[in-house]
Parts: C-alpha cells; structure tokens; sequence
C-alpha cells in the first residue's frame, strides 16, 4: 500500500513526536471496533493479548471497556481493559523507542494485585525484545508489534465486513511502513541502504557547507545523524520516520510560540522529505543539497535565538 494511502500514516506525521501514544491510540481504536463489530474476531485478540489466562468470552463483548492512560498511585498504564463486572482487568504497556521507567513493571503488578478483580493479567507489547530477568518485573505475558500483525493479517482473513477490513489493514499497513512489524528481507536492501548512507553523507556535506563543526557523527538502535556545532545540535534521522530529518537543541530553550519547528522539551525543527511541498526525492543531487543546507541553516540560526 502506498504510504500516500495510508490514513494512519498521514496522520503520524503531524505528531511523530508523540509516537508511542500515537500507536497506542490507534490499536485501541481498532480494538473497540472489532470488539463492537467483530466480537469473535475481538475476543480471539483479547485473548491471545493475555496468553488466553483470562479467557474473555464472546458474551462478554458488550461488557468490557477499554481506555487509555489511566492515573494511578503508581503510575499511569498505556491501555487498561476490564470487564464492566469487575470480573477482569488486564493493563498492556506499549513500548516502541523508549525503555521502562524504574520498577515500571513491578508498580503495575502492584495496582493489579491491589484491585477488585478476581482475574488480572499485565501485557508488554514492544517493538525490541523484552530482556528484564528479575521476578519482580516480569509480566505475565510479552509480546511484539509483529506478533499482533501476523494475528491481524490471519484474522481478517474470516472478516467480510468492508469497514473492519478497511481498519485492520490500515493499521497493519501502518505498522510496516513505520518498519515496526517484522517482514520478509526484500530485493530492495542493498539499493535501501545505499540511499540511506548517501543521505546521511549528504548532511554531512550540508553541515560543513554551513560551516558547522562536526563534533561526532553518531549512531544508536533508532537513530543516525551528527553532534554538530559544540554538541549544541543533533541532526539526523530515527529510523522510525525515516522521512524526516531531524535537528533537535541539545540546550535548553525558551518555552515561547515557535515562529517555526516544536517545543517538546527542548526545541526541534524537521524535514519532511516527502512534503508536497519539498518533492526531496525528486530533485536533482545538487538541488538536495541546497535543501539540506537551507534547512540546517534556518534551523539553527532560529534555534540560537531561543537558546537561554
């Protein structure tokens, strides 16, 4: 599917910054109508989500409520689902960059075991493999985003209703463009990351034309870009949006009405490579280049301005 598309995709672009909550409110979106519309299909999920421990049944679809970001004493949950009786409840912590806060797992296991309800169960679902060891914060059950496609994408198999196929392939569709999903390794790796490293080398180049230090050009699990002017900037790219190019403010800024870019914690500016208005892809290498370097220049140049 292309990512033009794609509603979910279009969407994300306007609160990348928010990434997790993002997916978490889109899933449950989906979660709610199948649970509405598909009961049986719902349920299945329900079930597989929770090892099949609480075994929600069919009869109980009008009788279960799902929310998000629940306020507790001990913290705040990403998606809460529980039966109107009180008879279930399961919490699901949804991760997809970033990492557990300290004894997350064990604080939730806590509200959990402090409720009324006869039957509890806790459900990570990450993008990375959950490596936690100690007892205390173990789940009861762990899964990844490419678990939930390969039960979606066999699920909507016994799906006729167009509405619901329509929900279920955007969000899988999603899932894989934003590389969340696991996939088949295709033809297109070696050309993929051939383009990848020339745009990085690209920035680079756009850096230095604007005469910016390169402090240290950097990589980690979801990112690749530069430390560049005293390490007052990163600029690059999350593997996650690789459409965007990213320069974020390493000091702290003014919390201000931006003229242009976003305050989310610190101030950031991002590329659109893919904007209608930018047409990146299709410009000649000369002419990207004269992109990268306006960008970085502008960014930075307003950046500076905010910087206490």
């Amino acid at each position: 599917m292309s990512q033009n598309n794609n509603l979910l995709f279009n969407l994300h672009r306007y609160s990348h910054r928010q990434d997790e909550n993002f997916i978490t409110e889109s899933f449950v979106h989906l979660l709610i109508h199948l649970i509405a519309s598909e009961p049986t299909i719902g349920i299945t999920l329900l079930n597989k989500l929770s090892s099949n421990k609480l075994r929600w049944d069919e009869k109980e679809a009008n009788k279960i409520r799902i929310q998000t970001q629940i306020k507790t004493d001990e913290g705040i949950p990403d998606i809460e689902i529980q039966s109107i009786d009180k008879d279930k409840l399961m919490y699901i912590e949804v991760k997809v960059e970033s990492d557990f806060s300290h004894n997350q797992i064990k604080r939730y296991k806590n509200i959990l075991k402090k409720s009324d309800c006869a039957k509890t169960h806790l459900t990570v679902l990450t993008r990375y493999p959950y490596t936690e060891s100690s007892e205390s914060e173990m789940p009861n059950s762990s899964f990844r985003w490419y678990h939930v496609v390969d039960w979606l994408d066999k699920l909507v198999e016994d799906i006729d209703n167009d509405v619901s196929h329509f929900i279920i392939n955007q969000f899988v569709n999603f899932l894989k463009m934003k590389g969340i999903a696991m996939e088949k390794v295709s033809w297109e790796l070696v050309n993929g990351l051939k383009s990848f490293n020339n745009l990085i080398d690209m920035i680079g180049k756009a850096i230095t034309t604007n005469k910016y230090k390169i402090d240290q050009r950097h990589g980690s699990r979801d990112w690749r870009g530069y430390y560049i002017d005293s390490r007052r900037y990163t600029v690059g790219v999350y593997f996650a949006d690789l459409h965007f190019i990213q320069i974020d403010c390493q000091l702290k800024t003014k919390k201000t009405n931006c003229k242009f870019g976003d305050i989310d914690g610190e101030w950031c500016n991002y590329l659109d490579l893919e904007s209608g208005d930018v047409h990146f892809f299709a410009l000649s290498k000369e002419s990207q280049l004269k992109c990268l370097v306006k960008f970085i220049k502008e960014s930075v140049e307003y950046g500076n301005t905010l910087i206490y």
